[in-house]
């Protein structure tokens, strides 16, 4: 009897620490808002149907009350609202990203940017290798060296990389290159024989294995037979998933971007990202787009969507 108290007291007290832990990570994410903040001195942009102009917005508790001139905004206000002097610059509403795959665009804090100008600097085949073999430097041990944005038409070369060009950054790593266009993937030979592709491999419905005049596979997969790929490569550590969302909503909050869409989400990511935005990891709204899968099983009632009632995130 004596030892089951001392467990159950045990339990108490994890519980406790546990319970407490929480709602300190809780309280950091979500501060509560000043009672009231007022934004002066500035050219605000409402955005309205009549494009009207004004020069002061209060807002009290997180929600805007008041928008219009300075004399009017400051009539309103309390004499320890939160006063802030944008010194003469404009004011927007937060801006919607309309069509995008949140986080992939935090994907350079973990992978090579092969991008050609004017997005980014690569002009040849030689760029590419040595952008990857930077960014394999920085690659844990056993795990895929990446580059994305590589675009054969933009480069000296006019190619796509081959098996060979990219074990001249690694034959320790496999590396995979996802292309600008989204629907092909370029890897190397130890690529290959992880993924079991072979000179023997069958190209899948809907996909390419490409060959060479010879038969030899060239290491460039296209369509339906990149997927398996793209799902390896991108099966990061979490260290490395964190990296990459830190670099995407600091992207987004720097273009003044307040929600963010995740576009073809699959049933393994939607609720961890569901439950990072209730307990606020992001500072952005999000609203998660099903891919084909998961929009089955919700129609089907496989996928059980209670998470989607959660604040900060909606599934469309």
């Amino acid at each position: 009897m004596f030892v089951l108290r001392r467990v159950l007291q045990a339990f108490l007290v994890l519980f406790f620490l546990v319970t407490a832990g929480l709602y300190f990570i809780w309280y950091q994410l979500n501060p509560s808002p000043p009672d009231q903040q007022v934004f002066l001195n500035s050219t605000v942009l409402t955005m309205d149907q009549e494009n009207y102009t004004a020069e002061a917005v209060l807002v009290e508790q997180g929600i805007i009350i008041a928008v219009g001139s300075e004399e009017a905004v400051l009539s309103q206000a309390s004499p320890e609202a939160e006063y802030i002097d944008l010194a003469g610059k404009t004011l927007l509403p937060g801006f919607i990203e309309a069509h995008g795959h949140f986080p992939g665009s935090g994907l350079s804090a973990v992978a090579a940017d092969l991008n050609s100008p004017p997005i980014g600097s690569t002009l040849s085949i030689k760029d590419a290798l040595n952008e990857l073999k930077v960014m394999g430097d920085a690659t844990p041990e056993g795990e895929w060296i990446i580059g994305f944005g590589f675009d054969d038409t933009m480069i000296l070369e006019k190619r796509f990389l081959s098996k060979e060009d990219l074990d001249q950054v690694s034959t320790e790593h496999p590396v995979a290159v996802l292309h600008i266009s989204g629907h092909m993937v370029m890897i190397n030979t130890l690529g290959l024989e992880i993924m079991g592709i072979t000179r023997d491999s069958k190209d899948p419905t809907g996909g390419e294995i490409v060959r060479d005049s010879k038969g030899n596979v060239t290491g460039l997969l296209k369509e339906k037979a990149q997927d398996p790929v793209v799902a390896a490569a991108l099966n990061l550590s979490l260290v490395r998933i964190a990296e990459m969302l830190q670099k995407s909503q600091q992207e987004y909050l720097e273009k003044g971007v307040t929600t963010v869409q995740s576009g073809l989400t699959n049933i393994d990511k939607w609720k961890p990202l569901a439950f990072a935005a209730r307990f606020g990891f992001f500072p952005q709204r999000l609203v998660i787009w099903p891919d084909i899968s998961m929009a089955d099983g919700i129609l089907d009632g496989t996928v059980i969507t209670d998470v989607i009632s959660l604040q900060n995130t909606s599934l469309i």
